[in-house]
């Protein structure tokens, strides 16, 4: 296993001995851990926190002049993965107050090492899962707004969301206006067109027969129950029931 693909962890421990045996336990059995440094008190452990960034702390409870948990008053409970070691069994309960992984008690034993390094893996892994998932949505939520595909006989005819004028319902169909002074027929009612562009702030359905770009309203007019002129110059009518929430979104433009 590669170095850049360990996880980084540091031992803050005030006795020489604990270091030395938790870091030789670590090299032989944990095999996905990088210790990059070790620290004997609370300050010099703020300094190597801050120079190696880990993501994994094995953090000593009971040390002179600071505890571990003033350590983590200095960095919260986020800022990395972590799980305390101490000789006293009381402070398990502290120890998951402040979000630690798992606890060792002293002296350590390998089985118990190992089921809380793979418990730190799993976070790991599912924070970086869910990161991926957050930037897949966000690239998928800025994709849709730049373009969007339209079912044509072939497959799919992909046009920028800013072309889109409106959608107009043509029986069983549903005929788009573009700015180029196209038009594109699909053979999807305008529900499934209301569908496509759902999440798209710009598009609002404005009448049982039109969804409008509202980016290319030019002119909103209150005569004949209320219509919106688009910047084609077409004219279309807004239905009684969705008047109020259409001014409403035109008042936000």
């Amino acid at each position: 296993m590669e170095i850049n693909s360990k996880i980084i962890t540091i031992i803050v421990d005030d006795e020489p001995r604990a270091r030395r045996l938790l870091r030789t336990m670590i090299a032989e059995n944990c095999p996905n851990l990088f210790v990059v440094d070790v620290a004997a008190n609370v300050d010099d452990a703020e300094l190597i926190i801050k120079k190696h960034n880990p993501q994994l702390v094995f953090l000593d409870i009971e040390m002179p002049n600071k505890s571990g948990f003033e350590l983590l008053e200095i960095f919260g409970s986020d800022k990395f993965n972590l799980i305390f070691t101490t000789a006293y069994s009381d402070y398990a309960i502290k120890a998951f107050e402040v979000s630690a992984i798992d606890y060792l008690l002293k002296p350590i034993q390998t089985d118990q090492l190992v089921k809380a390094v793979a418990k730190v893996k799993k976070a790991i892994n599912e924070d970086d899962l869910k990161q991926k998932i957050e930037a897949l949505q966000n690239n998928l939520d800025i994709a849709n707004v730049k373009r969007i595909g339209l079912p044509s006989q072939h497959g799919l005819k992909f046009v920028m969301s800013n072309e889109i004028i409106y959608f107009k319902a043509e029986g069983s169909y549903s005929k788009i206006i573009l700015t180029d002074d196209k038009r594109v027929m699909v053979s999807k009612k305008l529900g499934d067109m209301e569908n496509l562009v759902k999440g798209i702030d710009n598009f609002t359905r404005i009448h049982r027969s039109y969804i409008v770009n509202t980016d290319h309203i030019t002119e909103f007019m209150k005569t004949d129950g209320g219509t919106v002129k688009l910047s084609n110059g077409d004219i279309v009518s807004i239905s009684r029931d969705r008047k109020d929430e259409v001014q409403r979104k035109i008042k936000s433009l």
